[in-house]
């Protein structure tokens, strides 16, 4: 007789690596930077419980995967659904255990969601919302340019007392001061990090490779000249996720210099980069409720492909999440 059971990732004595290497699969799929061992990798973290993850078994086999990062008070999960079973009966139960027992102190909680293919995904998608989970749910949007080595994206010019370097050459910690303040006032604010800590070590990690081969041409840097030196002002990071397929992760630029053409000039900079690298097609993500730097991707010839949803769960001043 078919068993249905829910265990804790680091106890299940099956296969973990195919179900993972799945997963790795349907984020590639979607555009996302996976490096190439991180199934390999996630299969011994989780083993040893450095990452945690809660399974939906049948027959001793996964059918779904609910992983759980945690930063600080943060917990980034991902809800996998490894068959196209019904995600009632795999996924649902998943994502009830976390609201009723969620990780001790976190007061936030994104959670975002794939599917072993396209279909499972829609439905996962369609049912969501019937669950009545505390969730509210906002879209990130992909979009996708092809470019063309015949003809290159022309170089804007920058106002006078700007010029380009490789963004590389700047500490994380100075990048990661000017990427907080470009989206402290924007819709995207806390998005991925909450403090500036936080967004010094994602992109300390980024350039140094973790989400793919870190360009230093396709990653531009604008500089304002002063008379004491120079100042960061905006950049650009983008990674090689295959051969002749890239990434931009990150564009960012202080508010004050907005409206001046330096945030095109900067994404024709890193296109150009990029081309000459090889680079044929270049993938972005944007919230759909950005909608500057939509318009933005969008003079720049990219176009939307896909909408996927992220919900969060700020958990209220009553709720106690250290149970």
């Amino acid at each position: 007789m078919s068993e249905r059971r829910r265990e804790a990732a680091r106890g299940y004595a099956g296969d973990l690596r195919e179900p993972l290497t799945l997963l790795s699969h349907a984020l590639r799929r979607k555009g996302e930077a996976v490096p190439p061992d991180w199934a390999e990798d996630s299969e011994v973290s989780l083993r040893a419980g450095h990452m945690e993850a809660r399974l939906s078994t049948l027959d001793g086999k996964v059918t779904a995967m609910l992983i759980n990062t945690v930063r600080g008070h943060r917990c980034f999960s991902h809800l996998f659904l490894a068959t196209s079973g019904s995600a009632e009966e795999d996924g649902e139960p998943l994502l009830r255990e976390l609201v009723s027992s969620p990780p001790s102190g976190i007061r936030r909680f994104d959670v975002t969601f794939s599917a072993v293919d396209r279909d499972a995904e829609v439905r996962l998608q369609a049912l969501f919302p019937t669950w009545g989970l505390p969730f509210r749910s906002f879209e990130r949007e992909r979009m996708v340019l092809r470019l063309d080595s015949s003809s290159p994206p022309e170089q804007p010019p920058l106002p006078p007392g700007l010029r380009f370097v490789h963004a590389s050459r700047f500490p994380a910690g100075i990048l990661a001061s000017v990427d907080f303040r470009a989206f402290e006032a924007s819709p995207d604010r806390g998005l991925v990090a909450e403090n500036i800590t936080e967004d010094e070590r994602i992109l300390s990690e980024l350039v140094g490779g973790s989400l793919g081969v870190f360009v230093p041409d396709g990653s531009p840097g604008v500089i304002r000249e002063t008379g004491g030196g120079e100042e960061l002002i905006g950049f650009v990071l983008s990674v090689e996720l295959a051969p002749g397929r890239a990434l931009i992760a990150d564009v960012a630029l202080l508010p004050e210099f907005r409206g001046q053409r330096v945030s095109i000039a900067l994404l024709h900079r890193a296109l150009r980069g990029l081309l000459a690298r090889g680079i044929r097609e270049v993938t972005l993500w944007v919230t759909t409720a950005n909608l500057p730097a939509r318009a933005l991707y969008s003079r720049a010839g990219f176009v939307s492909t896909l909408h996927e949803p992220i919900y969060i769960w700020e958990v209220s001043p009553g709720v106690d999440s250290s149970r």
